[in-house]
């Protein structure tokens, strides 16, 4: 049906779909899912990923950014969107540069490069936006040529280079920038954009998509130039017309099935390209489906609501054929952001993470029978009621990251004075209080005290090894 130029960057696994077949049948007795062949064959064809943006020019290069990569691998996610910020000094300007906490060029390098070595694919996401704060949307300068040739030069032939020196999977155009990219605004933008897009295949050979606004103003059905990118890209921050109040995930889901029949198909009917979500997310708030655009909401901790919103975006897309990926928006670079009371976008340390998991899972082959045996343990003790979020995963962490966690530390040499006996057998002790503590524990707070441990035991290893590296100084 599509006319794809190049290859899925999504490699599935052999055998995912008996092997979902299997995990599906332990959950049966009272859990709501998808959990059928052919919605497990679709995900498992997913880009499946989340978003995430440097909190300072160096961040990308961090231990703590690239933990936060391996909790998301961890949570069999298969993609990452790297975000890229960008501003001009006003909606008017010509003006294009690097934001001053955008990663710098060895940074953003070197975390294309850690997320292949962990299994995680890549997409690269500029964001501009006017530096007083006005919606991107809105951008609109006098001189047009001169802006598409500064966003060109600064953003996107630079961003094109690096994606295929690294081998990057994918590269996101531009996010919301209405003016720039609908017929209506300006004849000339759908020259301009076909002009640059051919400069950009010149120097990359990837997978090609645009984020485009999901409604108000209806930016995606607006671009006459989708034919010439590889998918249709949405941020899919729907406006809900289901209305105020907590909405049950059946509600939401036939919602999302409504909007795709009546605002996505007929762009996937009109040019033959497969849609794509870069961007989708919930603020862990009360009425989050209402508007999910609206990042300043608050109104107190509602991690249900985030939950269920995850859940029925899921099922509204999990069998769909036209449907290719979705990238959750707002993972942290931080790994211990997330969590109890905190209302943002992120899924990390909440239900919805443990939505994202089962999800994310589905497809995937898993790496030992034992792992199979805990999916159907954990599977039968969670089920839950259709109109409830499931806390099921289909993997257990603690088995990936106690491998993970020996493979990396550090063995202590043979003639050292320094011993780890001593540390190991309080680390085995406290281990050993904390499960018994998590067992009362929901799964995604379990998680969150496992990738706890972990950490600490990382961090006592980085010390040992430090210490060794001293004892010839102490001992002179």
């Amino acid at each position: 049906m599509y006319m794809i130029n190049h290859a899925n960057p999504v490699r599935p696994r052999a055998g995912f779909a008996t092997l979902w077949t299997f995990r599906a049948s332990a959950a049966l007795l009272g859990l709501f899912l998808i959990g059928t062949t052919t919605a497990s064959a679709a995900i498992g064809d997913w880009q499946k990923g989340a978003s995430v943006g440097s909190a300072w020019d160096g961040d990308f290069a961090t231990e703590s950014f690239r933990q936060s990569l391996r909790d998301m691998r961890e949570a069999h996610a298969n993609f990452v969107t790297l975000v890229i910020p960008y501003e001009q000094t006003n909606i008017h300007t010509t003006d294009i540069r690097k934001r001053g906490y955008a990663p710098t060029d060895e940074a953003l390098a070197s975390a294309i490069d850690f997320a292949h070595s962990i299994g995680l694919q890549v997409n690269l996401m500029p964001h501009l936006d006017p530096a007083d704060d006005t919606w991107r949307i809105y951008i609109n300068p006098g001189n047009r040529d001169e802006w598409f040739k500064n966003y060109e030069d600064v953003v996107l032939l630079p961003l094109a280079r690096m994606a295929q020196e690294h081998g990057v999977e994918m590269l996101t155009l531009g996010v919301e920038l209405g003016a720039m990219t609908m017929a209506s605004s300006n004849g000339s933008n759908d020259w301009h954009w076909r002009e640059t897009i051919k400069k950009v295949r010149n120097a990359y050979t990837g997978i090609l998509t645009y984020s485009a606004q999901h409604d108000d103003p209806n930016e995606k059905a607006d671009i006459g130039w989708w034919d010439a990118v590889d998918y249709i890209g949405i941020s899919a921050y729907h406006t809900s017309g289901l209305g105020w109040g907590s909405k049950s995930v059946e509600e939401l889901r036939d919602e999302w099935k409504r909007w795709y029949d009546s605002a996505l198909r007929p762009l996937v009917t009109r040019f033959g390209k497969p849609i794509i979500f870069p961007e989708i997310g919930f603020k862990s708030v009360p009425n989050a489906h209402v508007q999910p655009a609206a990042w300043w909401w608050g109104g107190g901790y509602d991690p249900q609501e985030q939950a269920r919103n995850y859940e029925a975006v899921f099922q509204a897309f999990a069998d769909n054929p036209d449907f290719k990926g979705i990238h959750w928006w707002g993972w942290k670079s931080d790994p211990n952001a997330g969590g109890e009371g905190n209302e943002d976008y992120t899924p990390q340390g909440k239900p919805a993470e443990e939505v994202m998991r089962r999800y994310f899972g589905m497809g995937e082959q898993a790496e030992t029978p034992q792992e199979q045996d805990s999916a159907s343990s954990a599977a039968s003790s969670d089920a839950v009621s259709s109109s409830s979020v499931s806390s099921v995963a289909p993997e257990t962490a603690s088995g990936q990251e106690q491998s993970s966690s020996s493979s990396e530390q550090p063995a202590a040499s043979s003639g050292s004075s320094v011993s780890s006996a001593a540390p190991q057998a309080a680390s085995s002790s406290s281990q050993a209080s904390e499960m018994a503590v998590q067992t009362s524990l929901p799964s995604y707070l379990q998680r969150a005290r496992q990738r706890a441990m972990l950490r600490q035991q990382r961090a006592l290893a980085d010390m040992l090894k430090k210490l060794q590296l001293l004892q010839p100084f102490i001992r002179s």
